[in-house]
């Protein structure tokens, strides 16, 4: 992969990504976010289980 930038600036990306989902799901420790969420995997761009 060619070189992007310091890593510092992509962690405090993803860092602020995972803060803004704890604070949607109510989560206040890490551990809390599976227990709170339901994951689905999306293999195409129809969505058929919550899709109309």
């Amino acid at each position: 992969m060619p070189y992007r930038g310091p890593v510092e600036a992509t962690m405090s990306e993803l860092m602020g990504g995972v803060r803004s989902v704890m604070t949607y799901i109510g989560a206040v420790h890490l551990k809390e976010v599976p227990k709170r969420t339901t994951f689905i995997m999306v293999g195409s761009q129809l969505n058929t289980v919550f899709g109309s």
